[in-house]
């Protein structure tokens, strides 16, 4: 075969990494190359030096305390060999090249806790067949601090300034990283005020008796500059004005390196994009009116924003459902005109939100459609569209709740974290009871009688006749605007660890009633829901909820008005965990127990999520909630405790599957003591 050095020399690295990956530390791999006289062709000797071959069974920290050895866990590259993993994640085999990696991570790691002189050394020990201990042994010396700290060069900020931006100061453990933390915080404080080419430096003299630093930050000042054009490229697809509503920055401010910051997180954060870099560039001078102007270049790199997708899960509220989910995260509504003419890409780019998903399950079927627009006519107000269809018998098998309806919001950001807004929504409501599976009684029926499921009222028990009646003269539109107020300071959407979630809603609605024998009516609804979440442990995170929910009747209407489908209901996985869905609370009566909600909702539940490692979450919690009929009243308390895991499986799908425990049930029928849920 023809000799080819750059893949000779790749086959050579081929055979060094499969030995590496078979467990053997320092192979060595050479080769020697003798040309045959009178000919075109070559020898080649490969020569391997196995060394021996081994697992790191153990890892030995000597002279190390027990927080640094955990520290240190998570700056070092080797770990422990697992036979359940290691065969996919490669751990457990020793690579030469990471020895003097792993030595200057331990170095200047112990460097930063003040130990300057610090040394560290690895060696390998083999203890039992193919086991090997990995022995990390330090020699930490002496531990040194600051001593003064002083600056120079500085004129247009104060030294108190300067004081005060810094976060070190005398006496405090000598670290190299916190200088360099210093350093760009004093940086920072200039070009936060337009002096963008303004330099820092620092030197470091070491006072030997003492074993003390003294620091002098250098500064070299620039002159002042203002934002000029700001430019965009690598936009194909988004709208300028997406682009622009997204960034923090106006021709004409003065140069802010915070906002220049803020910007490429915000426009980050969008979605849109795979990477976004802002920066300045052409710094001149205006001859003009000698003022100082700098350009910002925003460069986007975008991303594939829609997808198309089957889902399927299941859950212990509804078993085994699936459905097909379509998202456009940067949908264009103004190019539905041209969408035959230009294709899909015509509705994309406009920053909008859309979303089509169909779900069919063994109790409960839903189609809804959710528009956003969040810079409605290039402003701060953020405007909904909602659209839904449900079938529902998740409450009962005896009847199911049909609802077609939509919703129109709006809602404007007073600050990062506090909102208020308004909505409105209109909502038709039939209730329809199920055919109860008798086998013994469909056998004495005629065919012509099984049609008529609906006349032969002997079929079903009383109280589901009560309630079909009754609910059938309720039924109708339900039509309401409402006030909303959110305030959400949390750190993470999907998993927050700290922080305030609260929204609060009042809604003046009315019931037009498909009947006429029983009149229309208007109704208060408000609802307050909390959440407060504190990060009690390094990996541990404890959680207060706290719901309250009414409705108020007006005029001559009742709770017992008020149709199935308005009226609030507990239990379930998602509120008091350990009872089935909506067993807490009024019953229907008679001889079908069937839950039949309430008009006064109260929720409390406390809960600690711990991290064991990356995917998997434990918890444990407390839930109390009640459900009543009457007006502004906190009825009879249900509470339960247990405990479960959460495993996070990706695209914010997490499988959660744990067991609850009522303290207070009044039958067996309330309880549901394992709860689940799965999508993906």
């Amino acid at each position: 075969m023809q000799y080819n050095r750059e893949d000779f020399y790749k086959a050579i690295h081929k055979i060094r990494n499969f030995y590496i990956k078979k467990g053997y530390f320092k192979v060595d791999v050479s080769y020697l190359i003798e040309n045959v006289s009178n000919s075109n062709s070559v020898i080649v000797q490969i020569n391997i030096k196995q060394g021996f071959k081994g697992y790191v069974s153990d890892i030995i920290f000597d002279g190390f305390t027990k927080r640094e050895k955990k520290n240190i866990m998570n700056v070092i590259r080797i770990r422990k060999f697992n036979s359940l993993t290691s065969w996919i994640t490669g751990s457990g085999i020793i690579k030469e090249e990471e020895f003097d990696q792993d030595i200057q991570s331990i170095v200047q790691y112990m460097q930063n806790l003040g130990y300057v002189d610090a040394n560290v050394d690895m060696s390998v020990q083999k203890i039992d067949n193919d086991k090997l201990v990995l022995i990390i042994k330090l020699n930490r010396g002496q531990k040194y601090h600051i001593n003064n700290i002083s600056f120079s060069g500085y004129d247009i900020l104060s030294e108190d300034n300067l004081q005060k931006a810094i976060n070190i100061k005398h006496g405090d453990t000598f670290s190299i990283d916190k200088i360099r933390e210093t350093q760009e915080k004093i940086k920072e404080l200039y070009t936060k005020d337009g002096y963008i080419n303004t330099n820092v430096d620092y030197t470091l003299n070491l006072n030997q008796d003492s074993r003390t630093y003294d620091i002098n930050f250098s500064v070299e000042e620039s002159g002042q500059y203002r934002v000029g054009l700001v430019m965009l490229t690598g936009n194909y697809y988004t709208t300028k004005n997406v682009i622009y509503n997204n960034i923090d920055i106006e021709p004409g401010d003065v140069f802010n390196s915070t906002k220049i910051k803020s910007t490429q997180n915000k426009l980050r954060s969008t979605g849109y994009f795979k990477n976004v870099n802002v920066y300045p560039v052409k710094c001149e001078e205006n001859p003009i009116n000698s003022s100082e102007y700098c350009d910002v270049m925003i460069e986007v790199n975008e991303v594939s924003t829609g997808n198309i997708g089957l889902f399927a899960g299941f859950s212990s509220t509804d078993n085994i459902f699936g459905g097909i989910d379509i998202v456009e995260n940067n949908f264009n509504m103004a190019g539905l005109t041209q969408l035959f003419s230009e294709g899909p890409r015509a509705v994309r780019g406009g920053g909008q939100f859309l979303q089509i998903r169909g779900q069919i399950g063994a109790r409960d079927k839903n189609i809804s459609t959710t528009w956003l627009e969040p810079y409605f006519n290039n402003s701060l107000w953020r405007v909904g569209l909602e659209f839904n269809y449900g079938v529902s018998s998740v409450l009962s098998r005896n009847y199911s709740l049909n609802t077609l309806g939509g919703a129109v919001s709006a809602k404007y950001p007073v600050s990062p974290y506090f909102t208020y807004g308004f909505r409105y929504r209109i909502k038709n409501s039939v209730i329809k009871i199920n055919p109860i599976k008798n086998k013994k009684l469909e056998d004495k029926l005629s065919e012509n009688e099984r049609k008529r499921l609906e006349d032969e009222q002997t079929k079903l028990p009383k109280s589901l006749l009560d309630l079909a009646r009754s609910e059938r003269l309720n039924s109708g539109v339900t039509s309401g605007i409402a006030l909303t107020l959110g305030y959400d300071s949390t750190d993470n959407t999907f998993k927050p660890r700290r922080g305030i979630k609260s929204n609060a809603e009042c809604e003046l609605a009315a019931l037009i009633r498909d009947s006429d024998i029983k009149s229309d009516f208007p109704f208060l609804k408000s609802g307050w829901l909390n959440s407060f979440y504190n990060r009690i442990l390094d990996q541990g995170t404890l959680k207060l909820r706290c719901d309250f929910k009414f409705i108020n009747p007006l005029l001559i209407g009742s709770g017992l008005d008020i149709p199935l489908t308005e009226r609030f209901f507990l239990g379930g996985e998602s509120t008091v965990r350990g009872y089935g869905p909506g067993k807490i609370g009024p019953k229907i009566g008679g001889d079908i127990d069937d839950p039949s909600g309430g008009i006064s909702s109260t929720l409390v539940s406390i809960e600690y999520l711990h991290n064991i490692f990356k995917p998997l979450d434990a918890f444990v919690f407390f839930d109390a909630g009640s459900i009543s009929m009457d007006k502004w009243r906190i009825g009879r308390i249900k509470t339960s405790v247990g405990f479960g895991a959460r495993i996070d499986i990706g695209k914010q799908l997490p499988f959660v599957v744990g067991l609850g425990f009522p303290l207070n049930r009044d039958h067996k029928s309330q309880v549901q003591t394992v709860f689940f849920s799965m999508a993906g």
